[in-house]
């Protein structure tokens, strides 16, 4: 496992540069992939530059930042289920995504906030 990090964040870096096509990343990625970022934050991957997401370890569950396209929905759940199958309290959306029905039913939480984009200019978040 800690191999496929190493050769994901290559690839990564690889992709940054501009020495690996996104088909490569892609392909890397294909089925959901999560990368701890520490023990209570993961970014998931799931393929190109759509479909990405971020889930935040807390007390009373998970809190997901962003949600991966529709396209891409089984995917994010998938990683994030693998990471943690806790239940998804808040789902924080930071521009322009539509919730996804199949998001909502695959992962079904009563007490689930859905919150949309974040004003960036000291606003608050608009239920």
């Amino acid at each position: 496992m800690g191999n496929d990090r190493v050769e994901r964040d290559q690839l990564f870096e690889r992709l940054w540069i501009g020495d690996a096509a996104m088909e490569e990343w892609t392909a890397a990625v294909s089925g959901g992939s999560g990368t701890s970022i520490t023990d209570r934050v993961i970014a998931i991957h799931t393929g190109y530059l759509f479909g990405n997401a971020s889930a935040v370890r807390t007390n009373e569950g998970l809190v997901l930042v962003d949600s991966g396209s529709r396209e891409t929905a089984s995917q994010t759940l998938a990683a994030l289920g693998r990471w943690d199958d806790s239940p998804v309290h808040t789902v924080i959306y930071t521009h322009g995504y539509f919730i996804s029905v199949k998001q909502r039913r695959s992962r079904p939480h009563e007490r689930t906030r859905f919150l949309a984009e974040v004003v960036k200019r000291g606003g608050a978040a608009k239920p």
